[in-house]
């Protein structure tokens, strides 16, 4: 949007809005919406016919009072409610990431995992396994939790095989085998 010459020209709207821009109880958006224009033609007339001394000092004001003024409207805004989500985020390793409310970012495997079993976190020192190695398959068949040293063992089978030979190297028996500590 720009600003328009005529309005910003107009004698009765130069002294409407210089009047309630000092006021200092009303933004420049709270003046747009009462006079019923653009912000763009208020901080027009502002910046035409307002010294850089006190437009400054006015709008230093101005911003102290928005932030003062009333509770902060994003508090308790988090996940969907908060204007800045994206919902699951896709990192560089291929892996989906969730962020629950209140909780640290994870990635999507492990919080199906901890929904599965009802638990807050992982036990120390072990890790969740894609059994197709999908990483973007979160089916709960798909998922073994299983000893970082086991889940090391299992990728070590079938490191530099294709992947349909990889898959069917890969057992449950083998699978089981590693599912408890060693």
């Amino acid at each position: 949007m720009t600003v328009s010459k005529k309005w910003i020209a107009d004698e009765k709207n130069i002294v409407k809005v210089l009047r309630l821009y000092r006021r200092n109880d009303m933004t420049m958006q709270k003046i747009a919406e009462k006079l019923e224009t653009h912000r763009h033609n208020i901080w027009g007339v502002i910046d035409l016919h307002m010294s850089k001394e006190e437009s400054r000092a006015l709008c230093s004001l101005h911003h102290s009072v928005s932030k003062t003024v009333g509770p902060n409207a994003m508090r308790g805004k988090f996940g969907e409610a908060h204007h800045n989500y994206k919902g699951p985020c896709i990192g560089k390793n291929g892996y989906i990431t969730v962020k629950p409310p209140g909780k640290k970012r994870l990635q999507m495997h492990n919080q199906v995992i901890l929904e599965i079993f009802g638990i807050e976190k992982l036990p120390r020192g072990w890790e969740v396994h894609h059994i197709d190695e999908d990483v973007t398959n979160y089916d709960p068949d798909n998922l073994a939790i299983m000893t970082r040293k086991g889940h090391g063992a299992i990728h070590s089978l079938y490191r530099g095989d294709p992947k349909w030979l990889r898959l069917k190297k890969l057992r449950l028996a083998e699978i089981m085998k590693f599912m408890t500590l060693q």
